[in-house]
């Protein structure tokens, strides 16, 4: 009867139940189950005939396990960290990772804001140091004119105009470390600690590293404060007018510097242009020159031949030749080409600062390693690929430097395009083919 019994039973998968002959013997087993062991078959109490836990269930699944004497209390159950786990929250995960990237960017972005700031204010704070440097050496050359006039004939300069700004060309570099690399300011040395020794490739941008190098940032505050110091020298000649050099010097008046200046003005815009001849232009440049009036010379002769020829003329031309012959020395023309360098140097660094797209000069001054002028746009080309933009640079420094690639993950690309299609002269097209190796000559 018992074999027929256990025949009619349902059987699952489990743990097997032994015949139980009283609770006591049943309540021996539930001991050794765990609670979520299931069962091969009913468990039953033999004397009241409960049924305890029904085939292929547990303990736990059960309404009386709660209450019961076998209960343990479920531990808590971390999140899965496993990611090979089929029950690992991929979703909360991807959303991690989305967060941790928001976070990063809106770090960057505000240390590139703060960077920005920064660089504005040491440029602020250096053009306004440049000028009182130029103030301040005015001075003291308005009343020792034995700082521009002792020396040999080629350290001695017409005005103390001259004499400053020819100074200020080395006294910026050491300016300008006062504002980098020696700056009270902790702020703005652990800026300038923070900048690359050095620009390795044209792939070396994006945050933080689209930053230039600490030699460039330090040319850029020295243009700076150069700019201050051309300022200066014009506030202090137009508040006070300047010396005369000569064996007397006289001071110089206002009215007079201002009629110097326009006849210069007039000669360059109603006499000389580049339609006159050689020898039109040696009439003027001639004395000038062997009055060592450079910086006049230098004012006539670039708006003719622009910065970028004025020393090939000087050098080796029909003009050239006009002016060795009219006793104009290779010491003079040398001076001239300073002088002129000067002025250009501070018209670029003036034109680059006022530029509403003045950062997107500096980006590309880094990217060719040369200077960019706003005029140099003109001639800029470009074209977009799918990670990167192609840039081909301008006329003023092909000569020397060839094409680069801006990579987009490093920039913010709608900007760049935009200001590209705004500004950029031309557009490129596509590379040329490259022809065949040459194949190497025997004799």
């Amino acid at each position: 009867m018992i074999r027929a019994k256990r025949l009619l039973k349902e059987y699952d998968a489990g743990y097997t139940v032994p015949e139980f002959q009283t609770t006591a013997d049943m309540e021996m087993f539930l001991d050794e189950l765990e609670p979520g062991d299931q069962v091969e078959t009913d468990v039953e109490d033999p004397e009241s005939f409960e049924m305890m836990i029904p085939a292929g269930e547990s303990m736990e699944e059960q309404e009386w396990y709660p209450d019961s004497q076998w209960y343990i209390e479920p531990e808590e159950k971390g999140p899965i960290t496993d990611e090979s786990d089929p029950d690992y929250d991929w979703d909360a995960h991807f959303a991690r990772e989305d967060e941790a990237e928001a976070e990063e960017k809106r770090q960057e972005e505000e240390a590139e804001e703060k960077y920005e700031a920064l660089k504005e204010k040491i440029l602020n704070d250096a053009e306004a140091g440049g000028e009182d440097w130029a103030m301040d050496t005015m001075h003291d050359a308005y009343n020792n004119p034995k700082m521009w006039q002792d020396g040999s004939s080629y350290q001695q300069w017409d005005s103390p105009g001259d004499y400053v700004l020819q100074y200020g060309q080395d006294a910026s570099a050491d300016i300008a470390s006062g504002y980098t690399e020696w700056a009270d300011s902790k702020e703005v040395a652990d800026l300038y600690s923070s900048l690359p020794d050095e620009n390795k490739s044209s792939y070396s941008f994006g945050y933080g590293n689209s930053r230039p190098s600490k030699q460039i940032f330090k040319d850029i505050v020295a243009d700076t404060v150069y700019t201050g110091i051309s300022n200066g020298v014009s506030k202090y000649i137009k508040k006070y007018g300047e010396w005369i050099s000569g064996e007397d010097p006289a001071k110089e008046t206002i009215a007079a510097s201002y009629n110097r200046i326009l006849k210069i003005a007039g000669i360059i815009n109603e006499t000389l242009t580049a339609k006159n001849s050689d020898d039109e232009i040696a009439a003027v440049v001639v004395p000038l020159a062997k009055a060592k009036k450079y910086k006049e010379a230098a004012e006539i002769l670039l708006p003719i031949f622009g910065w970028s020829d004025l020393p090939v003329f000087l050098d080796d031309s029909e003009l050239a030749d006009l002016l060795y012959s009219n006793g104009v020395t290779r010491r003079d023309t040398d001076a001239i080409e300073n002088e002129a360098w000067k002025i250009e140097k501070a018209r670029q660094s003036s034109a680059i600062t006022s530029d509403p797209d003045k950062e997107w000069l500096e980006l590309l001054a880094n990217h060719f390693t040369s200077t960019v002028t706003p005029e140099d746009l003109k001639t800029l080309g470009w074209k977009e690929y799918k990670r990167y933009i192609r840039l081909s640079a301008p006329d003023s420094i092909s000569h020397g430097v060839g094409e680069v690639a801006v990579p987009k993950d490093q920039i913010d690309v709608p900007k760049f395009l935009d200001f590209l299609n705004r500004r950029a002269g031309k557009t490129l097209g596509r590379r040329p083919p490259q022809g065949p190796p040459m194949m190497p000559y025997y004799d």
